[in-house]
């Protein structure tokens, strides 16, 4: 958003935030019209009904590039918040920046953290965090 912004300027920038929230509102009101006239609750259902087995694939597609997405900001996010630490208490920063310890503190991160965190079953347990 902050990059739509600064490109396009404040006053377009502006349009297309407002257009993009009218758009949002009026998809909502939309899919909210058809779901109660069909009696369909869910999202896949209801891009089966409007356009079949094509569409309901292309949904499930967005959501998991949506998901891959998320996985890999929150990747490099730890990662960086790593790096930062470590430079922080007195790590070198020029070694800290180097390619090779970069991949390193990602695999660091991803064994430590967003592995554990990935293969449970129930996430109940970090409700108390």
């Amino acid at each position: 958003l902050p990059f739509v912004m600064k490109m396009a300027g404040v006053a377009l920038g502006s349009f297309f935030l407002l257009l993009g929230s009218v758009t949002c509102v009026w998809t909502i009101n939309l899919m909210f019209e058809i779901s109660e006239k069909y009696h369909i609750f869910n999202y896949a259902a209801l891009c089966d009904k409007a356009g079949g087995k094509v569409l309901r694939y292309l949904l499930e597609g967005c959501v998991i590039g949506t998901c891959l997405g998320g996985i890999i900001v929150y990747q490099i996010m730890c990662t960086e918040l790593l790096n930062s630490f470590l430079v922080e208490i007195g790590c070198d920063d020029d070694t800290m920046n180097s390619t090779v310890a970069k991949t390193l503190h990602t695999i660091i991160t991803a064994l430590v953290l967003l592995y554990p965190l990935s293969v449970q079953r129930d996430m109940s347990s970090l409700s108390v965090a």
